[in-house]
């Protein structure tokens, strides 16, 4: 899974700690686990020599900056209590991130101590610690509040920067927590993801209202998509609300998390997808990753998965043994969605094809690849002619319904 960057880290660190109750540092990283749907043998494996792993690292970090901020204050080794300041900012409703620190004036000089004027204004500061909070107070309420509008229809473009942007989202679509109908984001239900029925069986027999209450709620900033800020809220979150260890379960995302739920055992496609991950990224060749996938991984012939992706045997052939091939992203799409490739496996077998992953035309054939695994063939063209290419098909028409 992906690990959450050091600024998405400042929000859910502030709610942890809004009771004003003294937190834990060891408390904290295990609860971010959960919220960010890292399972806890990636978050906390340490590598030869490493003091800390990266996840731990980066919750590390937060908490320093966010001390730097103001916004808590360390009571002890390894203990965090909120300042009147970050409560401040709990309330203002906006995002948290490295931009909203910067608005903070003793954050600021904390980033220019190396210039000798700044840290003689940081000395200043220091002596005035009665109206420290007083400055990062005034600077929250002077911030400008951002006005979210919900997104109507959730087009590729804007889920593709949604995945970006946002690690947990990122990484509730890799463990098959949610998935896009081609207009908005559905939680999958835990029987779906557990493989006790399908998606088409949950659909045949979910009520209308079980789907609606499904639904995840999409949001953008009022400048528009090209430089919104998107999130995406679970529908028991959609209210504003305050997380700390104690309210934890009273505010539980209806979805149960991989980590704490013990999902990430008894899913067998878990360790498995790990265990390909790791092929991928040991051996760094194309042809060989993708052989391995169809022969070793899938137990899948040629033929037959041919016939489920509509690419030629031909086709498939040179893909997996010509490294002179140049593979097409409509052909790779095809057959990673039909064998439900695991999202973070797509994204390196398009970086060693040559594909690349940073135009938005290629993470939109990545999102649409990931995120719409439970849908039908009819659903997925449908998105494709809509968001990349309105001119042709990803499947034939021959193909139809749900993956065999």
């Amino acid at each position: 899974m992906a690990v959450p960057k050091i600024g998405e880290l400042f929000g859910p660190i502030l709610k942890l700690a809004y009771s004003g109750e003294t937190v834990s540092l060891s408390g904290m990283r295990a609860m971010l686990a959960d919220e960010f749907y890292v399972p806890k043998k990636e978050a906390f494996t340490r590598k030869e020599g490493a003091g800390y792993s990266l996840f731990e690292e980066r919750v590390n970090a937060a908490c320093y900056n966010l001390c730097h901020a103001g916004l808590i204050r360390r009571v002890g080794w390894g203990l965090y209590v909120i300042t009147t300041a970050g409560k401040a900012a709990v309330d203002s409703g906006q995002i948290i991130d490295d931009e909203f620190l910067r608005r903070i004036p003793r954050y600021r000089l904390y980033l220019h101590l190396d210039k000798k004027e700044s840290r003689r204004e940081w000395d200043d500061l220091m002596d005035q610690k009665e109206e420290l909070e007083e400055y990062a107070i005034k600077a929250i309420n002077e911030a400008p509040k951002p006005e979210f509008v919900p997104v109507e229809r959730l087009t590729l473009d804007k889920l593709s920067d949604l995945i970006e942007r946002d690690t947990r989202t990122k990484n509730l679509f890799a463990s098959r927590h949610y998935s896009y109908n081609g207009e908005t984001i559905m939680e999958v239900p835990r029987e779906v993801r557990m493989h006790d029925m399908t998606f088409k069986q949950y659909m045949e027999t979910a009520s209308v209202q079980a789907v609606q209450e499904a639904t995840v709620q999409c949001y953008e900033t009022m400048q528009g998509a090209a430089v919104a800020k998107l999130k995406a809220v679970p529908p028991k979150q959609r209210e504003g609300y305050h997380q700390n260890q104690k309210e934890k379960e009273k505010y539980k995302n209806s979805v149960a998390s991989i980590s704490n739920d013990g999902d990430e055992d008894k899913d067998k496609t878990y360790k498995n997808n790990k265990n390909l991950l790791d092929y991928i990224r040991t051996h760094q060749d194309f042809c060989e990753s993708f052989s391995h996938l169809i022969k070793d991984f899938y137990k899948i012939k040629v033929e037959d998965l041919s016939m489920l992706s509509g690419v030629g045997e031909k086709t498939i052939q040179r893909m997996m043994n010509d490294h002179n091939h140049i593979v097409k992203a409509e052909n790779l799409v095809a057959i990673c969605w039909v064998l439900k490739v695991y999202t973070f496996a797509v994204t390196d077998l398009f970086e060693l094809a040559g594909l690349g992953t940073r135009s938005q035309k290629m993470r939109n054939y990545i999102a649409l690849c990931t995120s719409t695994y439970d849908r039908t063939y009819e659903d997925v063209n449908k998105i494709y002619r809509r968001d990349i290419n309105p001119n042709g098909y990803l499947f034939p028409l021959n193909l139809t319904g749900y993956v065999a």
